[in-house]
């Protein structure tokens, strides 16, 4: 999650202004980490009710089968989503009426404008979620899928995994472990014909949910699951299988706990990120004097990240590698003028300037050229004899060039020339703004693309007819 953040963070150019995501962004994000397609074909999942009135996502409740009590909660804390890892509506409903308590569950979600979206089997299914995280209840490297994804043989039900563990794990640490992992009390145990709870387990599989049909016939020393038919598991027992049974939703109530806490931690990384390196870079932003060392301060400071969080200093230094051209040696003349930036660094840039060489006018450097020399550099190494272009673009006064920098202060051409590169806006912050504020609007309008066009064109005519909008020239 924290590295979702903090690219969404770069790349809309420190400037959007606000962190609440569509329900299409929340369903879209929940599908990165586990596809729909990815769940069982009789399964029913992903978002199962969205309200007419969209509504931006700023509470989710997170609950493992929702319930009228689970409701209730949700719209006493005005929530605007609630993740059920069951589907309560699995089969077709025929009616929406006060009749029945899942009917009743479809009606208040509508009424209050709460979406409500279900993972269950795509989470059962993909790496890193809930069988795996019962897999983990014994220690392990690696497992496989029992029942591997006809499409993709990473995907799948189930998991079986040889035992790896410094010293001997008997049935009876087993069912220990089992508990404190799922956090219950109490466990069902079926040990095996030829077994006791001192026999050592070398080899076990997990289904979360009902694992009769996944774990039936694999050869390991035990299945855990939350529920299994008395047959299955009596034909377990006499291959020599012992069984644990935690209770359906106990095998997969904990890691909502484990995916709620994931997120708790995302969320502090971030937190450190803007509080530590993000914060004085977005205030400073919209400056485009400034924006030359800002931009240089920020990708040292992300390199330096990596001491904290090598993955978001990673990305930090992805992201800027494409944004560098505040750093180009035409750009970069506007720190000229920026007043943070020493007197002797301003006098290393100006001989800089004063050098006839030959340059790329944009900067390209990779992640790997920036990892390595960009911790070094000061403004002046971006500064090139080029960097008098950006003084011609702007019809910017020159002669303060020829003073010392600590004469620029006083010098006419020099406030000329700072007034002319003050009311440049930053490109990232104005562009950024003018499309998300453009895009909003235009969902608004319609969501059909000739009614959209329709739009454009008459506000193009009306602009052509009425050039100005004073209510002088209206009146």
């Amino acid at each position: 999650m924290s590295s979702k953040i903090v690219n969404h963070l770069i790349t809309r150019g420190f400037c959007s202004s606000k962190m609440a995501n569509s329900l299409g962004e929340i369903v879209e994000k929940l599908n990165s980490f586990a596809a729909v397609k990815t769940a069982e074909s009789w399964d029913n999942v992903g978002l199962l009710i969205e309200p007419a009135t969209p509504t931006p996502i700023q509470k989710i409740i997170l609950t493992n089968d929702l319930t009228e009590k689970v409701l209730h909660e949700a719209v006493e804390k005005k929530s605007n989503l609630i993740i059920s890892y069951h589907p309560p509506i699995f089969s077709g409903l025929k009616s929406i009426t006060q009749k029945s308590w899942k009917t009743r569950l479809v009606s208040v979600c509508l009424e209050n404008r709460i979406a409500l979206y279900s993972p269950h089997t795509s989470w059962d299914n993909n790496r890193g979620a809930i069988g795996d995280w019962l897999a983990r209840a014994l220690p392990h490297k690696e497992s496989q899928i029992i029942l591997p994804s006809a499409e993709n043989s990473n995907i799948g039900t189930g998991r079986v995994a040889q035992i790896e563990s410094s010293a001997p794990i008997t049935l009876a640490d087993a069912i220990e472990r089992v508990k404190k992992h799922t956090g219950i009390k109490t466990v069902q145990v079926a040990i095996g014909a030829n077994k006791t709870l001192d026999s050592v387990v070398e080899s076990f599989a997990v289904c979360p949910g009902s694992g009769s049909s996944v774990l039936k016939g694999v050869p390991v020393d035990l299945y855990i699951s939350g529920e299994m038919s008395h047959h299955d598991v009596l034909e377990a027992v006499h291959n020599n299988v012992s069984v644990i049974l935690c209770n359906h939703s106990n095998s997969e109530r904990g890691y909502l706990i484990e995916f709620k806490g994931n997120e708790y931690n995302g969320i502090r990384d971030v937190c450190i990120f803007l509080v530590r390196l993000y914060v004085k870079t977005w205030f400073q932003a919209p400056s485009a004097t400034k924006a030359p060392r800002i931009d240089l301060e920020f990708i040292k400071g992300g390199i330096d990240y990596a001491s904290i969080d090598k993955t978001i200093s990673d990305l930090i230094v992805s992201k800027m590698s494409g944004h560098l051209c505040y750093l180009s040696n035409e750009t970069v003349g506007m720190a000229f003028f920026d007043e943070e930036i020493p007197i002797d660094e301003k006098r290393r840039m100006l001989y800089a300037l004063s050098k006839e060489q030959k340059s790329e006018k944009l900067l390209k450097a990779t992640e790997a050229d920036i990892k390595s020399t960009f911790n070094s550099k000061q403004i002046n190494d971006f500064v090139s004899f080029n960097t008098r272009e950006v003084f011609k673009r702007f019809d910017a006064p020159t002669d303060f060039l020829s003073l010392d920098p600590e004469e620029w202060n006083d010098d006419a051409s020099y406030k000329k020339a700072k007034e002319i590169f003050e009311h440049v806006h930053v490109v990232n912050d104005s562009a950024e703004r003018a499309v998300k504020l453009f895009s909003h609007y235009n969902s608004i309008l319609s969501k059909d693309d000739n009614d959209k066009q329709f739009i454009i064109n008459v506000v193009q005519e009306y602009n052509t007819m009425y050039p100005s909008i004073n209510k002088a020239d209206l009146g």
